[in-house]
């Protein structure tokens, strides 16, 4: 079976569900209080920018990375034969799990220790795979949720952090 992965809008709305999710309570909220107190929401709008821009900003900012640094990518795994193909518009580099030298996966220690998300941005993370010829791909969770390739653990090596923002090739 061959499994495709590449960003378009489902993909986006799956990483971006907390920051959504958040948005809408908080929505819910200011209706509630406005009705609640008799003021007007607009005061409560208020406070919801600002505790959303604090609580999600760096999501928010995360996920704008990752959609520049993998925007046109696409990603195919075949697990029947281990080939991987990574393509950029024109351009694609099929290589098979014996040509990885290593990974480095960038991720949130709740993702990391595998426990519930606690913010907007634990979901996020991304992997730079290097090749044994050089040749390096980074794959955010824009693109591929979570890169759990069927390589030996001790090729892969775990970097855990509060923000981790993918760098541009």
């Amino acid at each position: 079976m061959k499994e495709k992965f590449k960003v378009n809008f489902l993909s986006q709305l799956r990483s971006a569900k907390n920051i959504l999710i958040q948005l809408l309570i908080g929505l819910g909220f200011c209706y509630f209080m406005s009705i609640k107190t008799d003021d007007s929401i607009k005061v409560f709008l208020w406070i919801l920018l600002v505790v959303f821009v604090i609580l999600s900003g760096p999501a928010i900012i995360t996920h704008i990375n990752y959609y520049i640094v993998n925007r046109g990518y696409y990603f195919y795994y075949d697990n029947v034969s281990g080939e991987i193909t990574v393509g950029h518009g024109n351009e694609e580099d099929i290589f098979s799990l014996a040509d990885i030298q290593h990974i480095d996966r960038f991720m949130s220690f709740n993702l990391a220790a595998k426990r519930t998300s606690f913010t907007t941005g634990d979901d996020y993370n991304y992997s730079v795979i290097f090749l044994n010829n050089g040749k390096q791909f980074t794959i955010t969770s824009l693109l591929v949720p979570n890169l759990n390739l069927p390589i030996s653990q001790e090729k892969i090596e775990v970097h855990e952090g509060f923000f981790r923002f993918a760098k541009l090739k």
